[in-house]
């Protein structure tokens, strides 16, 4: 709520955006204990796989309680990666701040949802190229404000 307060109270560009299966852009460590599923005979034959075959999770499937930490350990490696900063107060917010052209960019996660606000359009833009470089996102929505 606050990063929401700031963007309005600051008149800045904003937007969303929700990374497509984002649990399962992460390889599941081989150093743990191995997961091993059964599909259903329905779903293996659509997907060409077979029913009575024990298949092993190479990726974290949605709903492994660790799913949701190893995306944003990844997440937060690649906003690093692209010039953002992990805010101090708030492991969710990370924060891009170019000085001597007076941009502020914030950028705010929860789970796969990722709420961007900038004082430069360009920025939201930058922003959606680079992490769709790095993961499938749904396109990037534009909030709009009624300021007075």
């Amino acid at each position: 709520m606050a990063m929401l307060q700031l963007s309005i109270l600051d008149k800045m560009h904003t937007a969303t955006f929700d990374t497509i299966s984002a649990s399962l852009h992460q390889e599941y460590p081989s150093k743990l204990r191995s997961i091993y599923v059964r599909f259903p005979k329905q779903l293996a034959e659509t997907f060409g796989l077979y029913p009575n075959r024990l298949y092993r999770v190479k990726k974290y499937p949605y709903g492994l309680p660790d799913a949701g930490k190893a995306y944003y350990e990844a997440y937060s490696a690649t906003s690093t990666q692209i010039g953002f900063e992990r805010s101090k107060s708030d492991p969710c917010l990370f924060i891009r701040i170019i000085l001597d052209k007076d941009i502020r960019t914030y950028c705010w996660i929860h789970v796969d949802d990722t709420f961007v606000a900038s004082t430069h359009k360009e920025e939201l833009e930058r922003f959606q190229t680079q992490m769709s470089s790095y993961y499938p996102i749904t396109a990037m929505r534009q909030l709009i404000w009624a300021y007075p």
